[in-house]
């Protein structure tokens, strides 16, 4: 036994003259992705609140931890820091428990020494590595490897021979 086919009360012209199959078939369709759209919709309005959030929280944690970063990523005169002395001292930046062990200037006198540091220091603020971190912790972890990566582009450039 088939299911009764119900036919819907409004139907659009251009259905006019087709089978009350044909009719109710094509206003399911229509329902069904009307539906669809609508939850798609729904989906970029919880994004773009979400998005929204993010922002405010950005904007938050810029003021409470710009200062403290440019003061690590910039000398008083408003040079950019070496990429050794923001080795030297990413603990003074860093979160509670983010297994970094302070690194002298002693260590950081090799070249090789200071792209080893380095590429320990990506490991631990790298933005692939933000999964687990807290908001706070992924806005200081974004602005170090920012900080960090153009200080061993220049160091690259000028003692590496641009290797």
């Amino acid at each position: 036994m088939e299911p009764a086919i119900v036919v819907p009360d409004e139907v659009d012209a251009d259905l006019e003259g087709k089978s009350d199959y044909v009719k109710a078939k094509v206003m399911e369709r229509r329902n069904e992705l009307r539906r669809v759209q609508e939850a798609r919709l729904a989906e970029v309005a919880e994004r773009e609140a979400s998005a929204a959030a993010e922002a405010g929280e950005r904007d938050a944690f810029k003021v409470q931890f710009d200062a403290a970063l440019a003061a690590w990523s910039s000398e008083p005169s408003g040079a950019k820091r070496n990429v050794r002395a923001l080795l030297a001292n990413m603990h003074t930046v860093l979160w509670e428990g983010a297994k970094w062990e302070p690194v002298p200037l002693a260590k950081l006198v090799v070249a090789a020494k200071v792209r080893f540091y380095f590429l320990r220091a990506c490991t631990i603020v790298h933005p692939d590595k933000h999964n687990t971190m807290d908001p706070s912790q992924k806005y200081i972890a974004t602005a170090i490897f920012h900080a960090l990566e153009t200080a061993f582009r220049l160091f690259q450039d000028s003692e590496m021979g641009g290797a």
